[in-house]
């Protein structure tokens, strides 16, 4: 299955909302080839956020308890204004794409 990296990121953000970035590398090696902790976060996740694709924010748990000692988590969110979220649910290789493209091509030959 081969994919551009930064498709599968948005795929899996539209698909499970807004997620760590350990969250996303361990979905993204269901998807292709594994890649490193680093090249995600330097690289792709970096470049996402430069072109305001993705952004982070962070979630603190139940605020309103002050005995709550759940450590605050940062979290990928797809930019909505800038990027259609229904248009990344779902995901095709390109293997999956030349296929329903020769569907098609046979369909239109039989017409």
């Amino acid at each position: 299955m081969s994919n551009n990296i930064s498709q599968v990121v948005l795929h899996l953000l539209s698909k499970n909302g807004p997620q760590t970035s350990k969250q996303l590398l361990s979905h993204i090696n269901g998807y292709r080839e594994t890649i490193s902790h680093k090249y995600l976060k330097s690289k792709v996740l970096d470049n996402m956020k430069n072109q305001n694709l993705i952004h982070k924010k962070i979630f603190r748990g139940d605020s309103n308890d002050p005995k709550s000692k759940i450590k605050p988590l940062w979290l990928w969110n797809i930019n909505e204004n800038k990027v259609n979220k229904v248009a990344h649910m779902e995901l095709n290789s390109e293997r999956e794409n030349d296929n329903e493209q020769a569907k098609q091509k046979d369909v239109v030959n039989e017409i």
